[in-house]
């Protein structure tokens, strides 16, 4: 119950209730009976000892193993990333044609893990266990012109140091590991950057539909340049420590997903026959796009076609113009069936989810809501309403109606559209949006 996190000076009887095998922990749980108490037990009369029942036959491991026996568990993350920017910074001096982008990201990694290892607690029995490399490192000196004897020093006696904070991120140090990664197999001549790059450009992709969060948008430009093929084209460790320290941040953002697990039962029959062997495997850009990621800049690399253009423009679109919109998207190449397609956005109208990927222009949006301007006499309220129904629409291209009493509709007043109009407004309002949303579906 008290092995690490605890200070508890009063304690003097310690009982050792489970079996140990790691080291560091074994000399934490006696620790917690080291801390000194002054007037424990009468004025004067100082804590000067303590007594531990071991039930579990803990000190005779230990005087046969006195190093314990090494864990196979994965290592906390916070000792990942110490040892990855070590990594990338000695890949770096091990090259021979060095570039200043190159340097000054190896530089900036020592000197974070220098101040890392200079500001760690003295006072923890961990780190005085360790005091003489602590000291040791604390020096910049020692950082410059590592050698491999230093980096085995520092990832075996310093590494697991990093004490965890509770204002540290876990989203964030895990993208952190991710650009890290990276930059090691960059910097290491691999081909294994497939499903890194593809971890990567879904991050920017799923934060660029968070671009109504403001920290989000400031970096709106670098999130859609990481979703292009001049960005990877191009990619090197110093883009890439730029984009960790511009995005990790904003990971919080993100919702995560949970999938149920779904279990399967079956045999596999390889068709020995009808295997075909091919070359090399062009793994460009295009293998990193999804299902949605195809659909969805299919739709916006097409966004003039008349169709989807009378759509962006909420111009009613007709039953034949729809069933000629589904017979070029629903193909192999782009969409696959139409059972796909549901499978992957429900049984949404196709107009309504073209709408979702195209927004709806502004201006058009802007017409359709200028008499109700000119004429209602609006408060700020009411004109701040309506101008966060036109920055949706021109986003989503429609509005399911409920969302008009929920954020950021709710921003002007809880209560939503009802707190902001009185009735009779709120009934034109909804019009004029039933008359968008219609515009979507067939004439």
């Amino acid at each position: 119950m008290m092995d690490t996190g605890i200070d508890a000076p009063r304690v003097v009887n310690l009982v050792f209730f489970k079996m140990v095998k790691s080291s560091s922990k074994y000399w934490q749980m006696i620790g917690r009976g080291t801390r000194l108490c002054e007037d424990l037990f009468a004025p004067g009369e100082h804590k000067k000892e303590f007594v531990i029942f071991d039930y579990c036959q803990n000190f005779e491991f230990f005087e046969e193993h006195p190093d314990g026996i090494t864990s196979k568990n994965m290592k906390p993350l916070l000792q990942q990333i110490f040892e990855a920017k070590l990594k990338v910074s000695q890949l770096v001096s091990d090259l021979s044609d060095k570039t200043d982008a190159e340097r000054e990201v190896r530089d900036g990694y020592l000197d974070d893990l220098h101040k890392a290892v200079q500001s760690l607690d003295e006072n923890r029995f961990v780190v005085r266990k360790e005091l003489r490399y602590v000291n040791d490192y604390s020096n910049k000196n020692r950082w410059l012109n590592l050698s491999k004897s230093g980096v085995q020093e520092i990832n075996t006696h310093l590494s697991h140091l990093q004490p965890v904070s509770k204002d540290d991120d876990e989203l964030a140090r895990r993208f952190d590991m991710l650009i890290l990664i990276y930059q090691i197999l960059l910097l290491s001549g691999s081909d294994n950057t497939g499903k890194y790059m593809t971890k990567i450009f879904r991050t920017a992709t799923s934060l660029q539909k968070k671009d109504n969060i403001p920290q989000i948008s400031i970096h709106l430009p670098l999130i859609k340049e990481v979703q292009t093929d001049q960005y990877w084209e191009t990619v090197n460790i110093k883009k890439l420590e730029s984009l960790r320290l511009a995005l990790r941040d904003l990971i919080k953002y993100l919702e995560s997903k949970t999938q149920e697990p779904i279990y399967t039962h079956f045999e596999d029959e390889l068709d020995y026959d009808g295997i075909k062997v091919r070359g090399h495997v062009n793994t460009s850009y295009e293998s990193l796009k999804s299902y949605k990621d195809r659909v969805e800049s299919y739709i916006k690399k097409n966004k003039d076609h008349l169709s989807i253009h009378k759509l962006r423009n909420n111009v009613p679109v007709t039953k034949e113009e729809l069933t000629a919109l589904e017979n070029m998207l629903f193909t192999e190449e782009i969409a696959g069936t139409k059972q796909q397609f549901v499978e992957q956005y429900g049984e949404k109208p196709l107009g309504a989810f073209i709408r979702s990927v195209t927004g709806v222009e502004q201006s058009v949006l802007n017409e359709a809501f200028a008499n109700f301007l000119q004429v209602g006499e609006l408060r700020a309220d009411q004109m701040t309403f309506i101008n966060t129904i036109i920055s949706y629409l021109s986003k989503n291209g429609t509005i399911d109606k409920s969302m008009l009493y929920e954020p950021p509709f709710t921003d002007q007043n809880d209560q939503g559209i009802d707190g902001v109009f009185d009735i009779e407004k709120k009934e034109k309002v909804v019009k004029i949006i039933d008359q968008i949303n219609c515009n979507a579906l067939t004439a």
